[in-house]
């Protein structure tokens, strides 16, 4: 073997040259970068977890001086007082790793210690760049080294994970002895007979956590940054789709195109539905870091307090909007002049006003106006009724998910462990206690397991569809599937509801909206460059700017329909814009009395569930003429009307209600809020899935958070009801 240059410290280079020769039988070298890129994949960290004492004593670890005895308890808190946590973390510059690495931790009473820098008493939450865990593990590439040492016992526990492989080495008498020899050991594909007390674990694949989260959508996000925040859980966040580098979903407006790309959307279909013509309905589920936040319309919204006071009568007071306003607020980094009261300042995730001004949302606001319809600066506010400028979840002109918001900066946690392009097959039980779960990679069959638990985070058509498949739902129907049943729960995938959203397209007669600007080279450029130079224009706001809430139904107490207001038009939202200038009113009910089921349609877990989405069943979501009338009153008036040449659909001849309800028959789509398939409610409620805390009932360390937990849908978007639902549960688990 060549010898080379060894740059590296002294104690590194002696004990992973000894190695080395172990096996070539003459002397060896290497240098510091071969050590940097091997140890550390070229960008990632030696970092150090806090460990409990308990953890040396479950991995069966001599603790000297504080090993079990009669007295062991009072051992073992002074253990845990006594204990110090170094963490190394590479730099690029090789003196820092000659520096960090060569020197050995000193122990003993009067310890002093010469990494006083970079160690800390009890905890210490170390960085490192950013970089992709699960993508690291498959091309064999370190993915963490943690150093734990107690200083009177003479022990260190070092856990390393390479490729697939954990390793806990016990009883080494130096952190530079043990980093040698690991070196050593990659550089030969062999390990060292001086690694007394190796272990060898079952890896990625039966990795044990705290907390295991399903799913890295709105609520998936939040729930797995919460929990992994303050050190004290292992968290591993595991989601079926990719990392979210497409640039399309950064971009608002990239919206046109993430609605069809299959790589991060599971692009599903409902089936036949007899209320719409028997016409299969295309719902858009996000399937990649950040889930539906990652490729929505951006709305912020929270529905109305009414519809918290409502949840309060399933869940208990714990869920009216007093006490969930606060997990709002929490959330929220808002980029406008905020009420404290209801808005927040430094949260994760970025809600900013539209400030630049569009003459045909004017001209819309100013015929609500006329119309008796007040103007509302803020939908989540006060109140929601009125008309005016929606807020959006971006910041300074690029979209803000949930997994921009919550996961970038968690990504750097070393006790957190995020997993793409995984697919949960199912969630395993030991009697009613969720063990871990089982997914598919690369063709590969995986699992892990939790410690404390699994929260599905999957959203409202996966969760269910992941539940039954794990034998919890209707017993009969998961016995037709040839699936064994763990608990008889018939509200698992029932009580679907969403919004249906019926849209009014006209011709527009100035060249004023986002069709002319997409039509053309030059219009594309321009937007182009606005967004460049300044973050602003229609690349930076998405599709709909303009919003209306109205009471419409005689009886109404609060707003009961949504206008979404885009500066374009298409066949559908997302589609290629029309050729004509053109712009569009959606209307929709808020709170639809309709109900639809998900089921299985095989035990095959690749298989997409049977949507049964039933839209327009109950008379109340018939009578949606109401809605598409307001919507024409608006168009014919003032200042809005000056802009208008015609109603291209549904078109004036159709004004009857059986014309109108015939429309919307034909022509109604999702406006992709699907919720309430595994609702909560109290113990005495047959038909609700979770408790008030969230909780699977009859079951222990099953936890369930998103949209599918809702008892009855929201009067709006529900991207921010989703983040506030992975707030509150996360900070019922903490504390």
């Amino acid at each position: 073997m060549r010898k080379q240059q060894f740059a590296a410290g002294g104690a590194v280079k002696r004990h992973a040259r000894t190695g080395l020769e172990m096996y070539s039988e003459r002397p060896v070298g290497f240098n510091a970068r071969q050590i940097y890129r091997v140890a550390a994949g070229a960008r990632h960290e030696i970092a150090c977890l806090t460990r409990h004492i308990d953890d040396l004593l479950q991995y069966g670890v001599p603790l000297g001086p504080h090993a079990r005895t009669d007295d062991g308890q009072a051992h073992l808190e002074q253990a845990r007082a006594d204990r110090i946590v170094a963490s190394v973390r590479f730099a690029k510059e090789e003196s820092f790793l000659d520096q960090a690495l060569a020197q050995p931790v000193q122990r003993g009473p009067g310890h002093v210690d010469p990494l006083r820098k970079i160690v800390q008493r009890d905890r210490l939450f170390g960085k490192s760049d950013d970089f992709d865990q699960a993508e690291a593990a498959r091309n064999g590439r370190i993915r963490r080294l943690d150093f734990i040492v107690h200083p009177h016992s003479f022990v260190s526990l070092i856990e390393i994970q390479f490729g697939y492989n954990r390793y806990h080495i016990a009883n080494l008498t130096s952190i530079s002895h043990s980093v040698g020899y690991f070196i050593s050991e990659k550089l030969t594909h062999r390990a060292p007979y001086l690694f007394c007390g190796m272990r060898e674990e079952p890896n990625v694949n039966e990795a044990q956590f705290d907390y295991i989260v399903v799913g890295a959508g709105s609520s998936g996000c939040t729930v797995a940054a919460r929990l992994s925040e303050d050190g004290r859980f292992r968290v591993a966040l595991v989601e079926a789709g990719p990392k979210d580098t497409s640039p399309w979903i950064h971009l608002p407006l990239g919206y046109g195109k993430t609605m069809w790309d299959e790589r991060i959307n599971w692009k599903l279909y409902t089936e036949p539905d007899p209320n719409m013509n028997g016409r299969r309905i295309y719902w858009p589920r996000g399937k990649v870091l950040g889930g539906c936040s990652a490729i929505n319309g951006l709305i912020a919204i929270r529905g109305q307090a009414e519809d918290y006071d409502d949840w309060a009568r399933y869940g208990g007071d714990q869920w009216n909007y007093r006490n969930v306003l606060p997990h709002f607020r929490k959330s929220e980094s808002f980029a406008g002049a905020a009420n404290p009261e209801f808005h927040g300042k430094h949260g994760p995730i970025c809600v900013a006003p539209i400030r630049h001004r569009h003459p045909l949302i004017d001209a819309f606001i100013g015929s609500a106006n006329q119309l008796g319809i007040p103007c509302n600066d803020d939908f989540n506010g006060p109140s929601q009724e009125g008309v005016g400028y929606y807020s959006l979840t971006t910041r300074n002109g690029m979209r803000s998910s949930a997994a921009v918001g919550y996961l970038r900066p968690a990504k750097r946690r070393s006790n957190l462990t995020i997993v793409t392009e995984a697919l949960v097959t199912k969630v395993r039980f030991e009697g009613r206690r969720a063990q871990g779960i089982d997914y598919t990679t690369n063709g590969r069959k995986m699992s892990m397991n939790a410690r404390r638990g699994v929260i599905l985070s999957a959203g409202a058509v996966h969760t269910p569809h992941l539940m039954m498949l794990s034998g919890i739902g209707p017993a009969a129907h998961l016995k037709a599937h040839g699936i064994d049943v763990v608990a008889d729960m018939p509200g698992v995938g029932a009580n679907l509801r969403d919004h249906l959203q019926l849209r009014l397209i006209y011709r527009c007669n100035r060249p004023i909206t986002t069709n002319d600007e997409l039509n053309s080279l030059t219009g594309k450029v321009k937007i182009g460059l606005q967004w460049l130079l300044t973050r602003t224009g229609p690349l930076a706001v998405g599709i709909n700017q303009g919003g209306l809430f109205a009471r419409v139904m005689p009886d109404a107490t609060r707003p009961d329909v949504q206008f979404h207001v885009a500066t374009l038009s298409a066949d559908m939202a997302g589609g290629k814009v029309h050729p004509f200038s053109g712009f569009t009113m959606s209307v929709c009910q808020l709170r639809p009395e309709s109900h639809g089921t998900i089921r299985l349609a095989c035990a095959d877990p690749t298989t997409p569930p049977l949507i049964h989405a039933n839209y327009l069943d109950a008379e109340l979501d018939r009578q949606i003429a109401i809605g598409i009338r307001l919507a024409r009153r608006i168009a014919r008036t003032g200042p809005l009307s000056q802009l208008v040449t015609r109603e291209e659909l549904p078109g004036e001849s159709v004004d009857s209600k059986e014309g109108i309800l015939d429309f919307a028959r034909q022509n109604g789509a999702t406006i992709f809020h699907p919720t309430s398939t595994c609702r909560m409610g109290q113990d005495d409620d047959a038909d609700a899935v979770v408790r008030p805390d969230l909780k699977v009932r009859g079951f222990d360390g099953l936890w369930i958070a998103d949209c599918s937990v809702m008892p009855t849908i929201v009067s709006g978007n529900t991207n921010l009801p989703a983040i506030m639902i992975g707030e509150k549960l996360s900070s019922s688990i903490l504390n």
